[in-house]
């Protein structure tokens, strides 16, 4: 799912576009994926789907979901768990601005890439590899942290490695870890 068409977003699109069969946009994003060159197979709009078709054209074949509402994340949760599949990869400029009611929570792995860092949901024992430098993200409380790292002074949940190893977390609950991904 396509939120943001940002420059620096583009070339994040373009390694998932290796191994997302589907992408999804919303309506507001047509226009400038199209003059940007990029093809989609989903287009979630609010209007009349039949005032696209035109526009669409050169994007067939295509498939336009009547969405409800602007909770753009919520119906692309849905069309991608009625296909069978599991995972909603989004492209959006801001982690803080994710919002989820959650009622795929179970059934959707979601990973999300901003402008900075590759953001995914982790719950229980988790062990990562982290090269020497590299920061650190977590979006939630009652988590522990273990490897050689260091806590970023001005922010509580930001880490550097400050080393290459393995660092494990381990929480009770779910919680958002970020990985920089520049």
């Amino acid at each position: 799912m396509v939120l943001s068409l940002k420059y620096e977003l583009t070339k994040t699109l373009n390694n998932l576009l290796e191994w997302n069969p589907t992408v999804i946009i919303p309506e507001y994003l047509i226009d400038q994926a199209i003059s940007k060159g990029f093809k989609f197979e989903i287009v979630l709009c609010t209007s009349e789907p039949k005032k696209l078709e035109s526009q669409l054209i050169d994007q067939s074949p295509i498939k336009l979901a009547k969405a409800t509402s602007e909770n753009w994340i919520h119906h692309a949760s849905q069309l991608i768990t009625n296909t069978g599949n599991h995972t909603l990869s989004i492209l959006m400029e801001r982690f803080e601005d994710f919002h989820f009611d959650g009622d795929h929570e179970d059934k959707t792995r979601i990973i999300i890439y901003d402008l900075e860092f590759k953001w995914y949901r982790i719950k229980g024992k988790f062990k990562k590899w982290l090269s020497k430098g590299m920061l650190l993200r977590i979006r939630g409380t009652d988590y522990k942290l273990q490897g050689k790292v260091s806590q970023n002074i001005q922010s509580a949940h930001e880490y550097t490695a400050l080393q290459d190893g393995i660092i494990t977390i381990e929480t009770s609950n779910s919680i958002w870890l970020g990985e920089n991904i520049n």
